[in-house]
């Protein structure tokens, strides 16, 4: 389940097919990471790897879609979403941001309905 280049990063137990446990690895390997200075290239490449696995368990867990997003601002990214598109999250741009702050807490996913019974 989890790419071979971020087991290292993200270890999360070979047989697991729980997302919330996934999550609850993919938040103590942010804590960890967040400490560590990192080149704006690594930022992205960690950004992408552990924002791609955390949207994904969101899509997993709460049966959310994976979108492309475009704005007439020029913003084009991907995203998940709820199937009915009342709620958007941009996994990626949730990583780098935990990734990038001294102060941001991974103790809650960027939606407060995603994993309600993973995030304590």
């Amino acid at each position: 389940m989890i790419a071979e280049g971020l087991k290292e990063l993200v270890p999360v137990p070979e047989d697991t097919n729980d997302p919330a446990q996934v999550v609850r690895s993919i938040r103590k390997s942010l804590d960890s990471a967040r400490a560590a200075e990192h080149s704006d290239e690594r930022l992205m490449q960690i950004s992408m790897s552990v924002g791609a696995l955390w949207g994904e368990q969101v899509c997993r867990d709460m049966g959310w879609e994976w979108v492309r997003l475009s704005y007439e601002s020029g913003f084009e990214g991907y995203a998940v979403a709820a199937p009915n598109r009342s709620v958007v999250c941009v996994p990626v741009q949730y990583v780098r941001r935990i990734l990038s702050s001294r102060r941001q807490t991974t103790q809650r996913p960027c939606c407060s309905t995603c994993f309600g019974r993973a995030s304590g």
